[in-house]
């Protein structure tokens, strides 16, 4: 796969994920009283499957962005771009730099 295409993946996943914590930054915001016990719980894992979500919306997956040549199911593929998206941006950039540098 081109480098091109390869490129046009990570902006989709990076876009995804910016737009996944700006959602729940926003639920958040309208929803300050939640226990700080429970919050702790609640907005990962809300950001968790919003992510997913995301990513089986958009039919988007990592796959194309591994250095290996192997064949994934699509549903783990989305489910793995969708934990990295609602990781949030900073995960992505994380795991970007990881596989650029193997």
């Amino acid at each position: 796969m081109d480098t091109g295409t390869v490129a046009g993946y990570a902006v989709v996943l990076l876009a995804l994920a910016v737009l996944c914590e700006t959602i729940v930054d926003i639920v958040k915001g309208r929803l300050p009283m939640i226990p700080v016990g429970v919050a702790g719980y609640l907005w990962p894992l809300l950001a968790m499957a919003l992510g997913v979500a995301l990513a089986f919306w958009a039919q988007v997956g990592v796959s194309p962005i591994l250095p290996i040549d192997a064949s994934v199911a699509v549903w783990a593929d989305r489910l793995l771009a969708g934990l990295l998206i609602g990781g949030g941006a900073s995960t992505i950039y994380d795991w970007l730099d990881r596989a650029k540098t193997q």
